[in-house]
């Protein structure tokens, strides 16, 4: 499954429970079957981003209070995707050529999102800074084909 993976999200927790730590080692290994980026969540360490060209980038945690730490990873996957799909350099359909992202950004972003999460109970996000975050996020098609199935 790896080999028609493009971005892997792991946290330190998975890397423990899977594979009993070793992560350099696991980290290299999934590197090798085929994605071009691996994106490692340490909780209040913040997160470390891998890619295929060995590109190594660490981004410090960003919230400060904490309520829940549900969907905080969740939310890390989803502002990456959408900050690689809503570039407009890249094709919408598939994720080509990572190796050419603005990976700092996209991590910070990301360890934005993750904050906004971690200070709601249960993962929830206010509406009003949810719709703020996604508006600028999503490419235009995207917003038209949401806001047309929306009314």
């Amino acid at each position: 499954m790896l080999a028609h993976t493009d971005l892997v999200k792991v946290s330190t927790d998975d890397l423990q429970l899977i594979y009993g730590g070793a992560e350099e080692h696991v980290i290299t290994h999934i590197m090798r079957l085929g994605p071009q980026a691996v994106v490692v969540t340490r909780g209040a360490d913040g997160s470390d981003l891998h890619t295929s060209t060995g590109q190594r980038i660490t981004i410090p945690a960003t919230g400060k209070d904490v309520v829940s730490t549900i969907g905080a990873g969740d939310a890390v996957v989803a502002s990456i995707v959408a900050d690689v799909l809503g570039d407009p350099a890249r094709p919408f359909s598939r994720f080509t050529a990572l190796a050419g992202s603005n990976w700092t950004a996209h991590l910070n972003r990301a360890m934005n999102a993750a904050a906004m999460v971690c200070g709601q109970l249960g993962g929830q996000i206010p509406a009003t800074v949810f719709r703020s975050h996604r508006s600028h996020a999503a490419p235009a098609a995207c917003r038209a084909r949401r806001d047309n199935a929306h009314g």
